[in-house]
């Protein structure tokens, strides 16, 4: 299995690992997007209010998670990464 790595730019420390796709995996994946995608557009509003809701707390209640990963993988400052995980 081939995989690509993630390298912190600061350091050259290798953050993480992950497998690259056969072209079959990459084929079930777009029909799954593609299958998403339909789901979603008959959603009703109302569900998608809802659902964004609850992905918008949980993307707050993890910022700083999420900006220490960004700092990581972009080498920038925290601060920095703070700052566009927050927009």
């Amino acid at each position: 299995m081939t995989e690509f790595a993630v390298i912190d730019p600061t350091s050259g420390d290798t953050l993480a690992t992950y497998p690259t796709l056969s072209d079959d995996e990459l084929q079930a994946a777009v029909a799954k997007s593609a299958d998403a995608y339909e789901r979603w557009s008959a959603t009703s509003i109302d569900d998608r209010i809802r659902i964004i809701g609850e992905v918008s707390e949980l993307h707050a209640a993890r910022s700083r998670q999420l900006a220490d990963i960004i700092g990581r993988e972009m080498g920038k400052p925290v601060t920095q990464a703070l700052g566009e995980v927050e927009l």
